[in-house]
């Protein structure tokens, strides 16, 4: 129990400060766009909206995910691993992010929504 309870605290503190960072970013940009729009500034709301890095954004959500779920599940690797034959294994370095089908394969355990579960794929 004392376990489960350190994971939930942990992951719990973790994503609640993740999705503060992301509603600050928001907020700064609808800020900037706001004031952009008062001042009639069309082109520079087009560069703004144009800094957005969508890839870059879902590659740090993947990696913030990929290093709480190691930490919290550090042998995950090596036990799934028991599963294959030594050359279709995982070697996964202490900073190296989860290969896209093991993510794509917890979505499956984890997400019971077949449309995330589709989007999540083709994301990748």
């Amino acid at each position: 129990m004392l376990d489960a309870n350190k994971i939930k605290e942990e992951y719990i503190g973790h994503f609640f400060k993740t999705i503060s960072e992301y509603i600050d970013k928001i907020d700064r940009f609808k800020t900037s766009i706001d004031r952009k729009i008062s001042q009639k500034k069309t082109e520079q709301i087009r560069d703004i909206v144009n800094q957005i890095n969508l890839k870059a954004e879902r590659e740090e959500l993947y990696g913030s995910f990929d290093r709480i779920f190691l930490k919290i599940f550090p042998d995950f690797v090596s036990k799934l691993n028991t599963f294959f034959s030594p050359e279709d294994q995982y070697i996964i370095g202490e900073n190296d992010p989860l290969p896209p089908e093991l993510r794509i394969s917890l979505s499956f355990v984890c997400i019971t929504d077949n449309e995330k579960i589709a989007s999540s794929c083709i994301e990748q």
